[in-house]
């Protein structure tokens, strides 16, 4: 199991993108039974839940459960690792125009 807290302000997209895909690239290298990655954040109502948190439980295979002051997240590694690249990409592409 990894934990890690990042402090508010220095959360950036490119820090999440960068630690997302950090995690996958470290699950891969190891534990290859790994299907599914599951986390829990404070429950916030689903208006509040945020962009991040509402795409991520609209992926493919993805779920999300209440469970008292907590919410449960989990989703295929599979579309986890997709979506990263596939947001890495964007970013990438935003970049060179730039």
């Amino acid at each position: 199991m990894k934990c890690f807290f990042i402090e508010e302000k220095r959360r950036t997209p490119d820090l999440l993108l960068a630690a997302a895909s950090e995690l996958v690239d470290d699950i891969r290298d190891g534990e290859r039974q790994v299907r599914h990655i599951q986390f829990w954040v404070p429950s916030l109502p689903g208006a509040d839940a945020g962009r991040l948190l509402r795409r991520i439980a609209s992926l493919p295979g993805a779920s999300r459960t209440e469970a008292g002051a907590l919410t449960l997240y989990k989703l295929p590694l599979d579309e986890l690792e997709r979506w990263i690249r596939m947001l890495a990409s964007k970013r990438a592409d935003r970049r060179k125009i730039r």
